[in-house]
């Protein structure tokens, strides 16, 4: 949220511009903070045209615009940029998101400019920031042309999405066609209708349900058909587990847990059984993911395997969990096979909300 202005519409035009020209580019906080009070104020002095051309040639003069830019008034290209910055300032301050931009106003609108193009596909503002964490995050270099270049590819994901929409119907088929067909007690609809929320997830996805989740479409229909974050708590101490041969961990950390909220920088891989031999493409794998909170991997003291019979040849999945997250309580498990005692299950077709 940003403070409410005490700004005289007769007096202060050219005293605001001071206090933008002090802290301008500074640091990135503080043009952040010139560019929260640039938007302030031109909002206050939308109806004083004296006092707001007053503020801009004072903006001129500091060197925060350029003459031709000024010349412009609030029309300018350049002093709407700013605004926009002021006006996006709260997401812009979010602890990852700020120590890693700079006191570069291109690169911040640009970031800005990605946000926006997101949220034609992400309506969900606190989903569309953890997206937006991950884009810094994995981040080459912090610029506005990285920034310009992941809107592009976000711009082509949106088109795409318009263009397949009409179709959600006839493609939301298709994925419970391919799934088993097995009764559920509980339904992902259901849970996010209830507004229950979860801090720990198990997945145990089969063949099927992960080639959905490879398919071209498949990420932009995520958003109506499998909505799963929706099921984690806002707040505080989360984690996802996930189950899955290690020939889909692209596919389980490139496209899954990120519609679960989580980046490649929380997530962490085990093995979930002994290897036969160097080639573990078809070796179960266990994918984990947290946030607000540690997985207490020290409880592992051996490999996850040798805690079970040589016969059963493997774990279970919801014991690993007990032990790397005992305190995390309300547990959901997505594509169960059958209900798991202690979780909400969801389990064949009920981990999809199917459109009508």
């Amino acid at each position: 949220m940003t403070t409410q202005l005490t700004v005289n519409p007769v007096e202060d035009g050219a005293r605001e511009a001071k206090k933008v020209v002090v802290s301008w580019r500074a640091s990135a906080s503080s043009l952040l903070d010139a560019c929260v009070r640039i938007h302030e104020v031109t909002t206050a002095y939308r109806d004083n045209e004296a006092e707001l051309n007053k503020f801009i040639d004072g903006l001129v003069e500091g060197g925060v615009l350029t003459p031709n830019e000024g010349a412009k008034g609030i029309k300018s290209p350049q002093l709407s940029k700013l605004r926009t910055i002021g006006e996006r300032a709260p997401m812009l301050r979010d602890a990852e998101l700020g120590t890693r931009l700079t006191s570069d106003y291109s690169t911040m609108y640009q970031l800005c400019v990605l946000d926006k193009q997101m949220s034609a596909r992400l309506t969900d503002e606190k989903q569309r920031l953890e997206k937006l964490k991950s884009v810094v995050a994995n981040a080459p270099e912090i610029s506005r042309n990285f920034f310009a270049s992941e809107t592009k590819k976000e711009k082509a994901k949106s088109q795409r999405l318009s263009q397949k929409r009409s179709k959600a119907s006839s493609l939301d088929s298709k994925i419970v066609a391919d799934l088993d067909s097995d009764a559920a007690l509980t339904t992902l609809a259901g849970v996010i209708d209830s507004e229950e929320k979860f801090d720990l997830v198990l997945m145990t996805p089969n063949e099927k349900v992960l080639r959905q989740f490879a398919e071209d479409y498949a990420e932009d229909i995520f958003e109506t058909c499998f909505p799963i974050h929706s099921a984690f708590a806002d707040e505080g101490e989360t984690a996802a587990i996930v189950v899955v041969p290690a020939s889909w961990l692209s596919v389980v950390i490139d496209r899954l847990l990120p519609e679960c909220g989580f980046n490649r920088q929380s997530t962490h891989v085990l093995l979930l059984k002994k290897p036969s031999g160097p080639d573990i493409t078809d070796d179960l794998v266990i994918v984990v993911a947290h946030r607000g909170c540690d997985a207490d991997f020290g409880a592992l003291s051996k490999p996850l395997w040798e805690d079970e019979s040589e016969s059963r040849g493997r774990v279970d999945p919801t014991a690993i969990a007990d032990t790397l997250f005992p305190d995390l309580k309300r547990r959901l498990h997505v594509f169960a096979e059958e209900e798991t005692e202690g979780w909400c299950s969801l389990i064949g077709k009920a981990a999809w909300v199917i459109q009508a």
